[in-house]
């Protein structure tokens, strides 16, 4: 009687073991594309459904072309879609409720639109332009504010751009 007791429990455990790796399989099969990090690799971990669903609908409606970014959620609850393309580095941060409201991208001189070069080599012709950061704000009313690291020597600015408007930020000098 418990031979017959063993071989049932055993046959009835692998079972649930077989059902249990295969909805796994699937699972993990269903949101291949969408990828989830903990926030300064904490090592905490986030799932798909801890995602807000507004936040990812207005990413993919935006980004269709897009299918590599991460998503992460912060100790406030607010959510950031990362991803690179094209050699930009973007993200996307969104409110606990899911909406949108800063836009960060990063990326070097050769991206930089013409007219925005052109505005800072014209007055700091001899700096190189070492980082590009163009904001957009939900507030902004999407006008970019672009923070371009620049340097000549041991002379370091950090220019703020924003309709039109060119401004040291910060001024670095090094010995």
């Amino acid at each position: 009687m418990k031979k017959v007791f063993l071989i049932a429990g055993s046959c009835t455990l692998s079972v649930l073991i077989c059902i249990h790796t295969n909805a796994q399989h699937n699972l993990a099969h269903e949101y291949a594309g969408i990828r989830t990090a903990s926030p300064n690799n904490t090592g905490s971990k986030h799932y798909i459904n801890d995602i807000n669903i507004k936040a990812v609908r207005y990413f993919k409606q935006r980004y269709k072309d897009v299918s590599n970014e991460i998503w992460s959620k912060n100790y406030l609850g607010e959510y950031l879609a990362y991803f690179t393309l094209n050699g930009t580095a973007t993200r996307l941060f969104f409110d606990r409720q899911g909406k949108w409201h800063t836009t960060l991208k990063t990326y070097t001189e050769d991206k930089l639109p013409f007219i925005i070069r052109d505005k800072i080599k014209s007055k700091y012709y001899d700096y190189s332009i070492r980082s590009i950061n163009e904001i957009i704000t939900a507030d902004s009313n999407g006008l970019p504010t672009y923070i371009v690291d620049i340097k000549y020597k041991n002379d370091t600015k950090i220019i703020r751009i924003y309709d039109g408007e060119m401004e040291v930020w910060k001024h670095l000098k090094q010995p």
